[in-house]
């Protein structure tokens, strides 16, 4: 089943056909999220645990993530760069499989990875700069002191959610793209920001139980701190710390995709209502007839 995202929908409509989009094409978006995701998610569980300090591992393995804000300004830079090549890339799946999905008469359902290869690429190749607009305006929220200037900007982020929409489905320049972010983010404000926070509340819980592994063996790590443990037993406990801080930081990605692609889903709703995307379409492909 295709679900078109060109269509005028209400608030609850745009999350019901994101669930419905999930649903429909999971194949392909699982197959997509492994692809992009979890290289992206081990070199995250990398960096954090780059920050291990070798003298305090046998009082507590998972002593990492006190160090880990010790240190920061030491690994701060690779974090900085995991962060951002995340974003581009939970930015480019979504935009693939919703250009691939627009341009597919039967959408992307039964496409395979070797299919999809030319949409992600030439959504990366688009896309790569998006996240860099975005990681400045947050830089400038939380470097600001003035508290009314922060709440601005926190106000003005939510309408640069609909910014990788125009950029990528529309192929917008820059200046145009954020003037067409402003009118229409503002138009459909709370409706977008009631569905980015509906879903990256319910993505939360999603992560912390993935998180939840990862605190229950540092604490069991606490409790029996008293005890020498063999060294074959300290390597497989730091193991599989990184395996479910790794699935931690996947099952994170996997909630940004899903606000992502809520976020395109209102795009197209005030769009169709806006500029009848969906009634252009039809009369280029009558007149390519």
């Amino acid at each position: 089943m295709k679900i078109r995202l060109y269509e005028q929908r209400s608030m609850l409509e745009c999350l019901e056909a994101t669930m419905d989009f999930l649903r429909a094409n999971r194949r392909v978006w699982w197959r997509t999220a492994l692809l992009l995701f979890l290289p992206v998610a081990l070199a995250m569980a990398l960096t954090t645990f780059a920050t291990i300090d070798d003298d305090r591992i046998n009082h507590n393995i998972f002593f990492w993530f006190e160090n880990m804000v010790e240190n920061l300004d030491r690994h701060a830079t690779l974090l900085v760069v995991a962060i951002y090549v995340g974003v581009w890339m939970v930015i480019t799946q979504v935009y693939a499989l919703l250009l691939a999905n627009e341009a597919e008469e039967k959408g992307v359902s039964r496409l395979t990875l070797i299919q999809m290869r030319p949409w992600l690429l030439r959504t990366a190749k688009h896309s790569w700069s998006i996240p860099i607009i975005l990681f400045i305006m947050a830089s400038m929220a939380v470097v600001v002191a003035n508290p009314l200037l922060t709440i601005l900007l926190a106000v003005l982020a939510v309408p640069m959610a609909l910014l990788p929409s125009l950029w990528l489905m529309e192929g917008k320049r820059w200046l145009t793209a954020l003037k067409k972010t402003v009118k229409m983010g503002f138009s459909t404000w709370f409706p977008l920001a009631f569905n980015i926070a509906l879903v990256s509340l319910l993505g939360m819980y999603v992560f912390v139980f993935l998180w939840l592994p990862t605190g229950l063996l540092s604490l069991l790590q606490e409790i029996f701190s008293y005890r020498q443990v063999s060294e074959l037993e300290e390597h497989f406990v730091y193991a599989l710390g990184f395996v479910f801080t790794t699935a931690a930081f996947f099952g994170f990605h996997i909630v940004a995709s899903m606000v992502v692609l809520v976020c395109a889903f209102e795009y197209g709703s005030v769009s169709e209502e806006e500029d009848a995307t969906s009634l252009e379409e039809e009369v280029a492909h009558f007149e390519d007839l």
